[in-house]
């Protein structure tokens, strides 16, 4: 049996793997161009009224864990709220857009990968590691990653509807150190610096910002294909031991 220590990496979902176009005010503008073709109403329509109200917004609460019925419970009265101020819209327009919100929000074929997450997670490199997913998300996250073809990369995912514990809150980044306690090679990535990054390496595990930049990120990249050698310079500085086969070549990254 290897002693080589365990690497985890913990993943971020929206914005990292995969992406709903337009997210909330993508789905209610294709739900409101359904109903209301007329209007033709497109997600600006929808997004001032959407900064609020959400679990997320107020993640400083840690909510008992709801069943997904309670949930969009929750959310539906949300909806309703910011439907109701958008202009040219009446009140029985309000009623189906909360009545539909749920089934256009997870229409299979509204969510996509980005093109470099399969060919990543079928290298070598990824197939050597241990992955788990943790999201602020709805309660059927499981069934887009099953949708689009990456659920069983992962071998847990910890939701923040289904837990009550929204990112970037500690416990959030807590209840995967206590789920894996002798892992010695955690590593977020993300693609928030506020939600992931610096809330990841208070709780003293390293972290990859992913498709986005900010100076205050000591590691970031465009693309997964970086990943493995920045994952490896990571190793290198917390004395682990990881091997890499990305893309056909091997990467020099133990220490």
């Amino acid at each position: 049996m290897s002693s080589e220590p365990e690497s985890i990496f913990i993943w971020d979902f929206d914005g990292t793997l995969g992406y709903r176009e337009g997210m909330w005010s993508g789905a209610l503008a294709d739900l409101s161009r359904g109903l209301r073709p007329d209007l033709a109403l497109g997600p600006e329509a929808f997004r001032p009224h959407l900064q609020s109200g959400f679990p997320w917004h107020d993640w400083e609460h840690v909510r008992k864990p709801q069943s997904p019925d309670e949930w969009w419970q929750a959310m539906s009265e949300v909806i309703h709220r910011a439907v109701a101020k958008v202009e040219r819209l009446a009140a029985a327009d309000y009623d189906a857009i909360v009545a539909g919100i749920r089934d256009e929000y997870l229409r299979a074929d509204s969510w996509a990968l980005f093109p470099d997450v399969l060919p990543f997670f079928s290298s070598l490199f990824a197939s050597t590691k241990r992955h788990v997913i943790l999201s602020n998300h709805v309660p059927e996250l499981e069934e887009i990653l099953r949708s689009l073809g990456i659920r069983d990369y992962f071998e847990a995912v910890f939701n923040s509807s289904l837990t009550g514990i929204e990112k970037p809150h500690a416990e959030a980044f807590a209840q995967v150190l206590r789920a894996y306690p002798d892992a010695s090679g955690l590593i977020m990535i993300g693609d928030s610096y506020e939600a992931d990054i610096a809330p990841a390496e208070s709780a003293g595990i390293p972290a990859v910002l992913l498709r986005n930049s900010d100076p205050r990120a000591r590691w970031s990249c465009r693309g997964m294909d970086e990943l493995p050698p920045l994952l490896g310079e990571i190793a290198a500085s917390r004395s682990l031991v990881l091997r890499s086969g990305y893309g056909g070549q091997a990467v020099n990254i133990g220490k």
